[in-house]
């Protein structure tokens, strides 16, 4: 593919960008609907003998799924616990094979939330399908380091065991964690069991009404339900990053720019969307990054910048939501990336980078966490080395980088691109983005690798788009913008390099007020 080309792929990438950014100042993502989510709803809504289209479009969904083959990113844990919650929901009967294969899935678990997933799953799964015995552990304990969505349903399970003697206190605390559309953060599995335990009190509770509410205002065009109702936010922050790194200049995308200060949360960060008050870093840290460059949001940035280094760990590396939490890799490097451009950061910078250095597996790889793309992870860590500040661990940089370049080389397909798994046929779009996007971060790229994936980065080229974000991990869920979004960034990367320009933005700085 020339550079000409390259060009007019990245324009036309722009354009389709930018003509779908709303009035308001925003970009919807759009997540789909899923199984697991269409079979938690269903059975609420037999539960509260809801009427009308909404449940009759949801068991077509839901049956339309479990005789589908299971998408192929899916894996063993999601399809099973998946299809039994939505078997048990259209009063079907629940094998003894089923409820085996989740147990074992469930106790193949490798993350460091498993112990506190297998309790949710297996508390969850002994009230919907109380004909399989689950054994669940006698309490759901969220540990000390839990975000909003843990805490919340770790109270509505707590309220679905009680006893009616002591189910006031965890009634009230739901009720008043309630945000003003009706869901808990946006979340509809944590919707969906907080009004399952809110209506074990009382079925017309006004809580439990504007839930459904929200729940039937959810529902997709094909009848199924979302993961989220929206992230928002989230895209808006990451489209604004990547048109800016394509040489969109701010002026274009200054709406853009006031709609993501004016969600900024008192705390300093961002959560993932409009009604979500619970900050992570993974927005706070593109969101501040992108406002850092627009004139007049100096303070935002300023107040995301400080916020993201009130939540480094003792460790050096950087959690997803709550300090203490354990730190990630991606975050992490997320992080660095925008810290390196704000003075007064050094230290924990450099202590980031020791940590991440201590992260590298032999193969130069990192595990993957919020994405399930090995070159992700790799992606974020090469982004932040490319726009290291002077006077940095660079010794430490180099080694973490040349492990990365390693790795990617070694990942490869014989015919160019990238696959999620090594043994899978297919390139995929998302994937090649990604590796693409880290090649040209470095500062002596191989040209040969990113020449021979163009062609799976045309916009009408062979590449799959299977969907890559995890939440709740291991679970995949699909918001098709982030394929667009993703790969303008691998298409201007593989221009900045085949041109022979560096496009790179080149810092911002703020003191502190």
């Amino acid at each position: 593919m020339s550079t000409e080309t390259l060009s007019s792929e990245i324009e036309a990438a722009q354009a389709k960008l930018v003509s779908a950014l709303g009035a308001d100042g925003r970009w919807r993502g759009g997540c789909r609907s899923r199984l697991f989510e269409s079979g938690l709803t269903l059975h609420l809504f037999r539960r509260l003998n809801v009427q009308g289209a909404a449940p009759r479009k949801l068991a077509a969904y839901c049956r339309d799924a479990l005789a589908a083959p299971a998408p192929r990113w899916q894996g063993a844990l999601e399809r099973d616990l998946a299809s039994v919650i939505a078997t048990s929901a259209l009063g079907l009967p629940v094998t003894s094979e089923q409820a085996d294969r989740v147990k074992a899935a469930l106790g193949g678990l490798e993350h460091h939330s498993r112990k506190r997933k297998h309790d949710f799953f297996l508390a969850l799964l002994a009230q919907l399908v109380p004909q399989v015995s689950w054994s669940p552990a006698r309490a759901f304990d969220p540990g000390p380091y839990a975000h909003q969505w843990i805490t919340l349903i770790a109270t509505s399970l707590r309220l679905l065991v009680a006893d009616d003697a002591d189910k006031a206190m965890p009634a009230a605390e739901l009720t008043k964690a309630q945000g003003p559309d009706g869901s808990w953060q946006c979340h509809v599995p944590a919707t969906v069991i907080a009004l399952l335990a809110l209506s074990t009190q009382d079925q017309n509770n006004p809580a439990v009404r504007s839930g459904l509410a929200f729940l039937v205002a959810q529902q997709r065009a094909d009848g199924g339900m979302p993961f989220i109702a929206d992230e928002d936010t989230w895209v808006t922050g990451l489209t604004t990053l990547t048109l800016l790194d394509s040489g969109l200049p701010p002026t274009r995308l200054a709406e853009a720019a006031r709609y993501l200060a004016d969600q900024q949360l008192p705390s300093g960060g961002w959560g993932y969307s409009e009604t979500v008050d619970q900050p992570d870093i993974d927005d706070t840290a593109v969101i501040t990054l992108a406002l850092s460059r627009f004139p007049g949001h100096e303070r935002a940035a300023e107040r995301g910048a400080w916020h993201l280094l009130s939540l480094q760990n003792d460790d050096g590396g950087f959690p997803t939501f709550v300090r203490g939490a354990p730190s990630e890799v991606e975050i992490t490097a997320k992080c660095l990336r925008t810290l390196g451009a704000f003075p007064g950061t050094a230290s924990a910078v450099a202590r980031g980078w020791r940590w991440l250095a201590g992260k590298q597996r032999p193969d130069g790889g990192f595990s993957h966490e919020w994405s399930r793309s090995p070159a992700f992870p790799v992606l974020h860590v090469l982004r932040a080395a490319a726009d290291l500040p002077p006077g940095y661990p660079e010794q430490v940089v180099s080694g973490i980088r040349g492990g990365c370049v390693r790795f990617l080389r070694e990942t490869a397909g014989s015919g160019g691109g990238w696959r999620y798994h090594r043994d899978e046929s297919e390139v995929s779009l998302l994937v090649t983005s990604h590796a693409v996007a880290a090649l040209g971060s470095l500062p002596d790229p191989p040209v040969e690798l990113i020449e021979e994936a163009l062609p799976w980065l045309s916009d009408q080229g062979p590449a799959v788009t299977d969907p890559d974000s995890l939440g709740p991990r291991p679970f995949v869920y699909d918001v098709p913008i982030l394929a667009r979004v993703y790969r303008l960034a691998a298409l201007t990367s593989a221009h900045q390099v085949l041109a022979g320009t560096d496009a790179r933005y080149s810092g911002f700085s703020l003191e502190r007020a």
